[in-house]
């Protein structure tokens, strides 16, 4: 791969459901959500880094572009998973860049109510091969592909600036 070019792996962390999208340059190469069942352990921690490393050495990851969450509204697991995800970027030797819900929507839209259905539909629009997952998360009474919408805006953010 040349060495001029930027591959942002977007995450949306969580200690079920992660949501995950990969940039190159600017052309999206890989979007997902991964599912890790069980109860919290230091194993499923251990399982969750494995595949973020995974993609980091597959894509040959250059930024990661995480979502930030509001420590008080956060659970301690989430926040120790976090906190492991940049200790394994800073270990590669790459940049962490986090960006808030607000942040993400405002990137997309002025709109001040916009809601991340809202979001994914201007993704959608963007990209019509998100209407499969978008048709997922309509149908599912628990939305978990947002956060898979949420990876994909968190690497167009990164890739803008």
């Amino acid at each position: 791969m040349d060495n001029e070019s930027e591959v942002i792996l977007g995450i949306v962390p969580g200690t079920r459901y992660l949501g995950i999208a990969v940039m190159h340059d600017s052309e999206l190469r890989d979007w997902r959500i991964k599912t890790f069942s069980g109860r919290w352990s230091s194993a499923k921690k251990k399982k969750i880094l494995n595949a973020i490393e995974r993609i980091i050495n597959q894509h040959q990851v250059t930024s990661i572009s995480l979502k930030k969450f509001h420590p008080s509204r956060s659970s301690k697991n989430l926040i120790e998973l976090i906190s492991e995800i940049r200790q394994l970027a800073k270990s590669k030797r790459l940049e962490v860049y986090s960006y808030t819900v607000d942040e993400i929507k405002a990137s997309f839209s002025d709109e001040k109510m916009m809601n991340k259905k809202c979001l994914a539909k201007m993704l959608i629009d963007r990209n019509p091969e998100f209407r499969f997952e978008l048709n997922q998360e309509r149908k599912n009474p628990s939305s978990y592909h947002i956060r898979m919408f949420e990876a994909v805006a968190l690497a167009k953010i990164y890739s803008r600036y």
